[in-house]
């Protein structure tokens, strides 16, 4: 009988010690996971004209600046460069990251208030300053979607106008400005979930 009490006693002293230890490390998980939430509160916001909040987010290391939207959906910066469809594509692919999708520059043009009652505006709140630099100033930007193919010798892809949030067209040997996405690392991990 003496020896159970023992045994049973340096049980409870064993599990006295272990949670006296473990209660820093629950203090300082519970801190850690406090600086992460302020980190998060703390995101550097871009506020479009409509409202939307976009990220600044440095995790596509690749890109200069870029941008996340709501979707999680990451925005480069407009290149310096233009060029042709394959020209822009190649880069692009130089970077991880793809040309933007008709249907994405059709979110993008939302989130900047196209066909809401403010209207589209490619301006953060302040009404001068661009959601995505160098966004305005160049009027065209290549999408990675084909209009139609060599109906004419050549394939025509569609461009979306900055300026006015509406599509057209340009040949694809043209030389267009082009911006690049990549999805965020919360969009990829759900997209090799499904």
């Amino acid at each position: 009988m003496l020896m159970i009490k023992m045994v049973f006693l340096s049980i409870i002293s064993i599990s006295v010690c272990s949670f006296a230890q473990s209660k820093p490390l629950v203090e300082e998980a519970f801190e850690k996971n406090q600086k992460q939430n302020l980190n998060t509160e703390l995101e550097e916001q871009v506020i479009a004209g409509s409202g939307t909040i976009f990220i600044i987010d440095t995790s596509h290391t690749k890109f200069r600046t870029a941008y996340r939207d709501p979707s999680g959906l990451i925005w480069s910066n407009v290149s310096d460069l233009s060029g042709s469809i394959w020209y822009a594509s190649d880069e692009c692919a130089k970077l991880n990251a793809y040309l933007p999708t008709y249907s994405e520059f059709e979110q993008l043009r939302k989130y900047l208030g196209y066909g809401s009652k403010q209207g589209y505006s490619p301006y953060r709140a302040d009404g001068k300053t661009e959601v995505i630099p160098h966004y305005y100033h160049n009027p065209a930007l290549w999408t990675g979607d084909l209009e139609y193919g060599s109906k004419y010798g050549y394939s025509s892809f569609f461009t979306f106008n900055v300026s006015s949030g509406d599509f057209s067209s340009n040949r694809d040997d043209h030389k267009v400005n082009f911006l690049c996405v990549s999805h965020s690392y919360l969009s990829r991990q759900s997209l090799t979930q499904n």
